[in-house]
């Protein structure tokens, strides 16, 4: 079984405050959540 880890990028921690200020924190954590269950 293959084992994915999230690396966040300097520009990815920008983007997270930005999605943060926007409003779109639980849209993007659903995301995230459906990558990490199937990430292909």
């Amino acid at each position: 079984m293959v084992k994915w880890t999230r690396v966040f990028t300097k520009q990815a921690q920008k983007d997270a405050k930005k999605l943060l200020a926007s409003g779109l924190k639980p849209q993007a954590e659903r995301l995230l959540a459906i990558l990490e269950k199937d990430p292909v």
